[in-house]
């Protein structure tokens, strides 16, 4: 993926504030990718990646893809959101 990479993202949305881990802006659209350390693929993680891809969405009217990075001892799945 290339575009203007921001690690550690804080985004300030409906009084609330987020921490994504890696946003993506490119001519196209913005990329949300959102590490995990766990094994196991939990509705709570695509929750939370929908969310951020909400908060893109919202306030920067624009195409969003959300991903989950699993990081695992012995391997990396990723996961479209």
């Amino acid at each position: 993926l290339k575009g203007d990479i921001r690690k550690e993202q804080a985004i300030a949305y409906q009084e609330d504030i987020s921490r994504i881990d890696l946003l993506i802006q490119n001519d196209k659209e913005w990329v949300v990718i959102d590490y995990k350390s766990s094994e196991i693929i939990r509705d709570e993680h695509k929750k939370q990646v929908s969310y951020y891809k909400t908060i893109i969405r919202n306030i920067f009217n624009t195409k969003v893809k959300g991903y989950l990075l699993y990081l695992t001892k012995d391997s990396v799945k990723l996961v479209r959101v």
